[in-house]
């Protein structure tokens, strides 16, 4: 699926949610797109297509790659069109930390259109031969696994 977070409605409930289990590392990307900062969208699902407009507005399109079924971008319908279409990539491949949120949303308001991939460490490799040098960060976790 490919969802645009155009609604505060829809961002509240997501932020409920994500505060609710405590899993909110992601918070400042919803934070910023509901106070208009930002245009967020999220793929999710691999074989959807994605509309790669841009509306004027500095755009951060998240790429989940981390599900537990975690396939590069050769998996990813829309993989070679969202390397295209950004001017920076970062590719997440860590536990989730609300600090690399934060940059990734400096980061879109600085640069226009970033790809944010979260994925699984030995995805990130291939992740970033197909973005080249769109990378701009790479997280990886460290050789213990932790952050």
């Amino acid at each position: 699926m490919f969802y645009s977070m155009d609604s505060g409605r829809e961002i509240d409930r997501v932020l409920e949610v994500m505060h609710g289990i405590g899993q909110d590392a992601q918070a400042p990307l919803f934070y910023a797109a509901k106070g208009g900062s930002i245009d967020l969208d999220l793929a999710h699902d691999r074989a959807a297509s994605v509309d790669f407009y841009w509306a004027g507005r500095p755009r951060l399109m998240l790429i989940g790659d981390d599900d537990g079924h975690a396939t590069g971008p050769e998996g990813w319908a829309c993989a070679a069109e969202a390397a295209a279409w950004c001017r920076g990539a970062i590719v997440y491949a860590s536990a989730g930390d609300r600090h690399i949120y934060n940059l990734a949303v400096a980061g879109t308001a600085v640069i226009d259109r970033l790809l944010l991939v979260e994925t699984s460490p030995d995805m990130a490799a291939r992740w970033q031969n197909t973005l080249g040098d769109k990378v701009v960060l790479m997280v990886l976790p460290t050789a213990g696994g932790a952050n």
